[in-house]
């Protein structure tokens, strides 16, 4: 007879000698998990998204080499990764201890080695780790193959990519990740097949390695740089180069994250915004600068949630070219070091760029006088300011950080001793004309292109710090088509702030820039004058044809502001260059056909007389046809009789009408042409022939 007590007494040892399994975590969870190894002790932190800010919710997770590849499973609440010193899976519950889980692994799996890439499946409760050469492994977590390792067929050849995390997405069935390096990749990853598809880069810049990866239930991807701790923000259906930082977090050089895919990013209220307009990034949707209200640390004694900001004074104003003094109290230091960075939107553009940075990385004391300069550059008019002060270093305007305050500033920016030299005149404009069947000849009645030109330099200091170009369109006499374009020579590309130039088409404010990528500055109105050449009924040409009397012209306004300042005696002489050229991928005529054995484009420039065409010009012009052009004597776009392809006449010249000779219109500009001094028949324009010049 067996004894019932013995019985009993071994089924209770046998109880107690199972494993007491730690509980699960809350249910989705709003922050991220960051798995970190400093000082070779593994620990867990909780990361606010919305700000970067973290706190330390394990010392000590007990592993006894690295725990890598994990992912939080939404089915049960738990954290599951890859622990390197068993080869196995573990999973971590409330008490971030792990809890070894002995797995069934079949061939392949055996000889997959450890993981550091991993998360569990938003869909299936189903672990998957990534291994570069190696391909693409489940573990299951339920069900009858609860524990089986299986490899994913044919995913080896796919893993081409050294990845560091893995992220499912909350609802689409696919794994994300983002490659490490210079120019980092979002990658999709089919997880029946290890398929993978290259969406497009994301990141450009010093190599990083992105170890924390996450989807919160919008679809959003985040990404952590464990080289500097910043956190990306990422669309997927909508990929493209992130330059703008979603929040500054912990940095580390071991870095794993997990993150319950389906919660959303959460705002608390212990949140300081900026006030500055929504274009500035003031609001969370648009990643506006915003602090943790973690700490005393403060810009002046208020917080600026009040919308009382009180920690900048600006005594002295902004003057344009000058120096300002800026004074600023902080409070709440601690005796770790913190740092204030302010912008100024110089430019008025609505938004804060690098270059209008005027206060980078300030170590602060309690009071601080600091020195600004303002750009000779800046536009004259009420701008917006922005100051944010945080023991994290290197803040940019815009993200989350996990201390500090931001205080925005309406401003206002003064012009002192600035002068305006106009050409021709403050009242008029000066007309240029082109013959564009060079380099023959042809009918050379001058008006297959006319524009009509006024220039305004802005003067500060005896430098040129801004200049504004006016045109219209006045006349298009020609079947071919051309653009226009203004070559400033001597002015470096780089002298000009090309993100705060304004540019106007019918007073419409325009969105790509005019400035050419060029070595000397090229600026460029458009590529098809046609374009902006509004035909009347019966009429095949612009303002050359009688009757056809179209007062619609297209205007031009464009401001160019020098990020370095010209000396006025460096500033290329009045008029510039202006110039036409052929529309790229457009027939224009079988002289530069048969001469270049293709379309012209670019490579057909047409210039003032003696002005010298731009670096795209082609060469192979000069002595082609009826041009004489002779670089070393400095003669360009010249016939044997001294007649150009390209004038300059005062504003109110008539132009010759369609198929009616210049020569035929303005009897004397035959003299005036063969005379290269200039100086024979100056005023030749004052002589017409009215019967063959347009009038309106």
């Amino acid at each position: 007879m067996v004894n019932k007590i013995s019985i009993c007494l071994a089924f209770s040892l046998a109880i107690n000698a199972l494993p007491s399994f730690a509980a699960p975590f809350e249910e989705c969870p709003s922050k991220a998990f960051l798995i970190q190894k400093p000082d070779s002790i593994t620990k867990t932190f909780g990361v606010d998204l919305v700000t970067g800010s973290y706190s330390t919710l394990a010392e000590n997770m007990q592993a006894q080499t690295s725990f890598n590849a994990v992912g939080f499973n939404d089915h049960d609440e738990y954290l599951y990764g890859w622990d390197h010193a068993t080869s196995s899976l573990a999973r971590v519950g409330n008490d971030y201890l792990l809890q070894a889980i002995t797995i069934n692994k079949d061939v392949q799996s055996k000889s997959a080695g450890n993981f550091v890439a991993g998360d569990v499946s938003s869909i299936d409760n189903i672990w998957y780790g990534y291994r570069k050469d190696k391909g693409l492994f489940k573990v299951y977590l339920e069900g009858q193959n609860i524990n089986q390792m299986e490899y994913i067929e044919g995913s080896a050849e796919r893993a081409l990519h050294n990845l560091t995390d893995l992220a499912f997405h909350p609802t689409d069935g696919f794994i994300y990740a983002v490659t490490n390096g210079t120019s980092s990749k979002l990658l999709r990853i089919d997880a029946e097949t290890g398929e993978i598809t290259e969406l497009g880069t994301i990141y450009e810049g010093v190599k990083a390695t992105f170890g924390a990866q996450f989807f919160d239930a919008s679809g959003a991807l985040y990404a952590s740089n464990n080289n500097n701790g910043y956190v990306y923000k990422i669309d997927i259906d909508n990929v493209s180069i992130t330059t703008d930082v979603f929040a500054y977090g912990p940095k580390s050089s071991l870095n794993d994250g997990a993150r319950c895919a389906n919660a959303p990013v959460e705002i608390s209220e212990a949140i300081d915004f900026g006030d500055a307009p929504a274009s500035y990034g003031s609001a969370f949707e648009d990643n506006g600068a915003r602090h943790s209200l973690s700490s005393d640390l403060r810009l002046g004694s208020l917080v600026s949630t009040s919308n009382a900001d009180d920690g900048i004074q600006m005594p002295t104003g902004f003057e344009s070219g000058n120096q300002s003094i800026i004074t600023s109290e902080v409070s709440g230091l601690s005796g770790q070091p913190a740092y204030l960075n302010g912008w100024v939107d110089w430019d008025q553009d609505g938004a804060f760029e690098a270059d209008e940075q005027a206060i980078n990385n300030l170590n602060v004391s309690n009071n601080n006088n600091i020195v600004v300069d303002v750009p000779a550059w800046a536009s004259e008019g009420e701008t917006w300011a922005r100051f944010r002060l945080s023991t994290t270093e290197n803040i940019g305007p815009t993200g989350g950080v996990s201390d500090g305050e931001v205080e925005d500033y309406q401003v206002t920016v003064t012009q002192a001793g600035v002068t305006l030299n106009y050409y021709p005149s403050s009242a008029s404009y000066t007309t240029f004309a082109y013959e564009d069947l060079y380099p023959k000849m042809g009918d050379y009645d001058m008006n297959d292109v006319v524009m009509q030109m006024q220039y305004i330099e802005h003067i500060q200091n005896n430098q040129v710090i801004k200049l504004q170009i006016k045109g219209r369109l006045t006349a298009i006499g020609a079947s071919y088509h051309n653009g226009f374009a203004i070559q400033l020579k001597g002015v470096d590309t780089t002298d000009i702030r090309e993100n705060s130039i304004i540019w106007k088409i019918n007073n419409e404010s325009q969105t790509t820039s005019p400035l050419k990528t060029t070595q000397q500055a090229i600026i460029e109105f458009t590529d098809d004058l046609n374009n902006y050449a509004p035909l009347q009924t019966g009429c095949l040409y612009f303002r050359t044809e009688l009757n056809c009397t179209n007062t619609n012209m297209t205007t031009w306004e464009i401001d160019i502001p020098f990020a370095n300042p010209i000396d006025e005696n460096n500033m290329p002489e009045f008029p510039y260059d202006p110039f036409i050229f052929a529309t790229p991928g457009l027939y224009h005529g079988d002289e530069a056909n048969n001469l270049l054995g293709k379309k012209p484009g670019h490579s057909l420039e047409i210039h003032l007389k003696n002005q010298a065409p731009t670096e795209l010009f082609d060469t192979a012009f000069y002595g082609y046809s009826d041009d004489v052009s002779n670089p070393s004597d400095n003669v360009y776009f010249v016939s044997e009789n001294g007649m150009g392809w390209a004038i300059e006449v005062p504003y109110n010249w008539k132009h010759p009408l369609a198929g009616k000779r210049l020569d035929d219109a303005y009897p004397e500009f035959t003299q005036f042409a063969a005379d290269r001094t200039g100086k024979s028949k100056p005023a030749w324009y004052l002589n017409v022939n009215t019967s063959n010049v347009y009038e309106d």
